[in-house]
Parts: C-alpha cells; structure tokens; sequence
C-alpha cells in the first residue's frame, strides 16, 4: 500500500543508500518507494473483487515513532522477515 511522499523518508533512505554504499555494499539504482507490505504470495477466491475493497480505503493519518530497516529470506519455501536495523524518529 503507498503512502504519501514524505521528504524525512526520502532523506533516510538516501542516508542508508549513502551508508550502504560507503561500507561497500552493493546497491540498486531503483527509486525509493515509501510502503507498506499487506500481504505477500496472498491466494484470493475468484470471487473476491479485491480492487473494489481498495477502492473504499481511506487515507489514514499515522504518525511513525520507528522505522526498521528488513531483510527478507526464504525459509523452508517461506518468505521470512527479519529486522537488522532500526532508528527511533
């Protein structure tokens, strides 16, 4: 799900991209794209209309008091999140 570009989150992640880069990690080119994961690898019936329940959500106002920086693996077929960083805003 998007969120709404805001200029701290695009800072971050230019900072963590900087950081990373610096240490020697590699790093893509891709854009930051603030969001939020819902769901991954999620079966729907046939006949769920999914795109007309997104079509009823909101904005919702949230106000984030960490963000954690995630690495995804596959674990026995699943996909498995783990945080390796965070920083209290």
């Amino acid at each position: 799900m998007g969120i709404d570009p805001e200029p701290i989150l695009f800072r971050l992640a230019d900072d963590l991209r900087k950081t990373l880069q610096d240490g020697g990690f590699p790093v893509d080119d891709r854009p930051f794209v603030g969001h939020l994961t819902l769901g991954r690898e999620v079966k729907i019936n046939h006949d769920y209309d999914l795109l007309e329940k997104f079509r009823t959500f909101s904005a919702i106002p949230f106000v984030p008091s960490r963000i954690s920086l995630m690495e995804s693996c596959r674990i026995e077929g699943k996909v498995v999140y783990r945080e390796i960083g965070k920083k209290t805003i």
